[in-house]
């Protein structure tokens, strides 16, 4: 989450740090993670709205779950939070590898049991353009 809140408040002091397309160490020697792969996670609420707390709450705590796999050691990208509302919980990871970031998280995602409705990860091989490949995965 710490990217999320760097872009939110203009990027801070520090500058972000150097990336390269596959993740590897930089010239430092620290990890680096190139997020211009997106995983995105679609789930239903029971309403509406902004569904059920208990719902959100278990959302919440997956989310925990998702960082800790995401970010860990080795870093598979960033998990970079959620938007609520409209009936559905959206959750956004970010990497170098779309493919193995949904791997590593796709288990997590299909052990859950949302309401009826759209439950699906959208996998984006590239920076948010007209021209990127996407790809839709269905989680029921």
């Amino acid at each position: 989450m710490a990217g999320w809140l760097r872009r939110l408040l203009g990027g801070g002091d520090n500058p972000p740090p150097t990336t390269d397309q596959t993740g590897r160490a930089d010239e430092a020697g620290e990890q680096t993670v190139n997020a211009e792969h997106a995983v995105l996670v679609h789930v239903p609420l029971s309403d509406d709205e902004f569904g059920a707390e208990e719902e959100c709450e278990a959302l919440f705590e997956l989310e925990d779950d998702l960082v800790e796999v995401v970010e860990g050691e080795p870093p598979l990208g960033e998990y970079d939070g959620n938007e609520v509302g409209g009936g559905e919980f959206v959750m956004y990871m970010y990497g170098p590898d779309a493919d193995a970031l949904f791997a590593a998280v796709e288990p997590m995602l299909r052990a859950l049991d949302p309401p009826p409705g759209d439950f699906y990860a959208i996998k984006r091989y590239g920076p948010p353009e007209d021209t990127t490949r996407e790809e839709r995965i269905e989680l029921r």
